[in-house]
């Protein structure tokens, strides 16, 4: 479920009862205040006080999203950990799968930065879409193709997460630049 502190207490938030499952993996605040959930049944968001859902059968390959974020412009991206990135186009889904597109299409995490670039961490490296494009980092600048998972913005950089290799920080600014610099 969802949880909401005030007060000096935690206590459910009572429009979550409308989410279409108690398993929520992931939130996201979008330009406007609107929140998006991942859960165990799919993408929910919540938009002046109206719930919108987006699960199984269609328009969602899996049952769930595990990872969501919002781009500024309000475009809502997330990830089911098996098939790749979807991206939520009104009343439907956009998939980038396969190995031209990512590294891997068991994605973990999603993130979207201050530029509207979206990361992805696979179990098979990291990827960025940017300008309608997918690029994949490799060990050629640093990242290394292994299991990846957390993605973090702080300070301007990158932190990207590994199954067993610690983490990788990457430089925003030199990467918009199509440069990565890993720190």
């Amino acid at each position: 479920g969802v949880f909401q502190y005030s007060e000096g207490r935690f206590a459910r938030w009572p429009p979550a009862a409308e989410l279409p499952s108690t398993r929520v993996y992931d939130m996201a605040e979008g330009p406007l205040g609107e929140l998006y959930f991942g859960t165990g049944a799919g993408v929910a968001g919540y938009v002046e006080g109206t719930w919108r859902h987006w699960n199984r059968p269609t328009p969602l390959r899996a049952s769930q999203a595990f990872a969501i974020d919002v781009a500024p412009d309000g475009t809502v991206w997330f990830a089911d950990r098996y098939r790749g990135v979807g991206r939520v186009e009104g009343d439907s889904i956009t998939y980038y799968t396969g190995s031209d597109v990512l590294p891997n299409d068991e994605v973990w995490d999603v993130l979207v930065d201050a530029d509207s670039t979206v990361w992805a961490s696979t179990q098979g490296g990291l990827a960025r879409y940017v300008h309608g494009q997918w690029i994949t980092l490799g060990s050629d600048v640093g990242v290394p193709r292994s299991p990846l998972w957390p993605l973090a913005f702080a300070d301007g950089r990158l932190y990207v997460g590994t199954m067993s290799l610690g983490a990788v920080v990457i430089d925003l600014a030199a990467a918009q630049a199509n440069a990565p610099v890993i720190m």
